[in-house]
């Protein structure tokens, strides 16, 4: 199934600061009453819709119109579909919010555990849906700060454990002591421009 290029002239019309904050959306679902009304409530605060497909999720759209949140409805999503999501938010992620009439114990834990920061079995009246998509987007900003957190915190110690292992060799061949052995590593980093840890892993190598 192709995609569409779903661009109006309202949604580029500008909007008053202090209003609701416009996203950029991919919206994955079946050409629907139902879907239109969620993609104009969009549109009405001046979001776009980047594109609209009936099932497909194709990293290379992601990466390319770069969305602030993906909008999926659909009767029942199913596994192989769900994983795909787990997949391209490894990727490029964004803040999902899923319609559907699975309300499976199962199907929840699974769109949860792909991404999904918002699973509906029905969509709420027309002022309570931009509620439930900011609330989505909200919700991941904040996760994905604590990932970006993490993922900082694990490069930081991988970098210290690499050069704590450079010092030690750097000790063991030139009988040198602990501060020694650091200095000596600051000051062949700075000799060659290259950061410390760089200069350690080429020792280490």
């Amino acid at each position: 199934l192709g995609f569409s290029d779903m661009n109006t002239r309202e949604d580029t019309q500008r909007h008053d600061a202090t209003g609701p904050t416009p996203y950029r959306t991919i919206f994955i679902g079946e050409e629907t009453v139902a879907n239109r009304t969620l993609m104009n409530t969009l549109a009405e605060s001046g979001g776009t819709t980047l594109l609209q497909s009936e099932v497909k999720i194709s990293l290379g759209d992601f990466k390319e119109h770069s969305p602030d949140l993906a909008i999926i409805a659909m009767a029942a999503p199913c596994a192989m579909f769900l994983k795909s999501l787990e997949e391209l938010q490894k990727v490029s992620s964004c803040a999902v919010v899923m319609f559907t009439e699975d309300d499976s114990c199962e199907t929840i834990h699974l769109a949860t555990r792909s991404g999904v920061h918002a699973y509906l079995t029905e969509i709420p009246k027309t002022p309570r849906i931009r509620s439930v998509i900011d609330a989505a987007v909200a919700r991941y900003k904040t996760t994905h700060a604590l990932r970006v957190e993490l993922e900082a915190s694990k490069t930081s110690l991988n970098e210290r454990k690499i050069v704590e292992r450079a010092k030690g060799i750097l000790m063991q061949r030139k009988t040198l002591d602990e501060p020694s052995a650091y200095r000596a590593m600051q000051k062949l980093a700075m000799g060659r421009n290259v950061r410390l840890v760089d200069r350690a892993q080429s020792m280490i190598s």
